[in-house]
């Protein structure tokens, strides 16, 4: 008996907000190609391949089923033998289409119906329109931030920039403005995980500054910090804030209420800017206070 990493399962997105949340069988009691609860019994059309870590055969299975189904003793055999091969298949279908939405056909063969991705761009609401206050507010922050050439990359793109909040991908308008940043090489977030490493910051920090003000600036060696320190250890972000500061530059820090941080650097003088403009995409600054 081996471990399964992938099954099939229900999905909210998929089948309704109020579905059962159950692994998915092979209907072996009715031999109709659909899927069964292993929980509720309940009958599906669709399943999600998802992740899992399970120590399951085909008489584990056929057991659990029969709890909570009656399957019948006629043609245990053969149904056993759906059960094997439902197994072997969502490992091969797994490879060639994870994160997949599956069918079952006449012979029981898993089918990719469409992709999870596909299928909630299709199902899902679309962006909606983004406040002219919180496009001028990202237009401020690239506007003091960003070198010159970035900043007209960065208008062409918040020009046509929608709401992204609460959507089923990106999550945050943020998260999408991050997304493009990433993708196209613009240092306007550095955005940070709590457990980063003080080399990953400095690393971030020295390529932002060099990129959109042409600054080469000694910062603070990490080997200055306890071994395997990260960002979050005492005074690393006012150590680099004082060191900034004697260059006219500054350091803010946007409150996401995660367990990153999102960073920018900019001239101190256009420190309230920074902060009236990170209400503007309706968040909040994180202080960061330093003696």
């Amino acid at each position: 008996m081996n471990i399964i990493r992938t099954f099939i399962h229900t999905n909210r997105d998929i089948h309704g907000a109020d579905s059962v949340q159950e692994f998915l069988l092979p209907n072996i009691v009715d031999l109709k190609p659909n899927f069964i609860g292993m929980t509720s019994g309940k009958t599906y059309d669709k399943g999600l391949i998802v992740g899992t870590s399970r120590k399951w055969d085909e008489h584990i299975l056929f057991g659990e089923l029969n709890k909570v189904k009656r399957i019948g003793f006629f043609g245990r055999k053969k149904k056993k033998r759906i059960l094997k091969n439902y197994i072997s298949q969502i490992i091969k279908t797994n490879e060639e289409f994870p994160y997949s939405i599956v069918e079952l056909d006449n012979e029981f063969n898993l089918v990719s119906a469409e992709s999870m991705k596909d299928f909630l761009s299709r199902s899902k609401p679309k962006p909606k329109k983004l406040s002219d206050k919180v496009k001028e507010s990202y237009l401020n922050l690239a506007k003091v931030c960003l070198n010159e050439n970035d900043h007209a990359k960065f208008q062409k793109f918040a020009s046509e920039l929608k709401n992204y909040d609460g959507h089923w991908e990106h999550g945050t308008t943020l998260n999408f403005v991050n997304d493009y940043l990433n993708k196209n090489k613009i240092l306007l977030f550095m955005v940070l995980d709590w457990k980063a490493g003080i080399d990953d910051f400095n690393w971030n920090l020295a390529s932002a500054l060099e990129n959109n003000f042409n600054r080469k600036i000694d910062l603070p060696s990490p080997n200055d910090y306890p071994e395997r320190a990260s960002v979050s250890f005492d005074n690393v972000f006012c150590d680099y804030k004082n060191l900034l500061n004697k260059s006219d530059l500054e350091l803010s820090f946007i409150d996401t209420d995660s367990d990153q941080y999102v960073i920018l650097v900019h001239p101190i003088s256009d420190k309230e800017t920074v902060g009236n403009s990170i209400n503007g995409i309706e968040l909040k600054e994180m202080k960061i206070n330093c003696t």
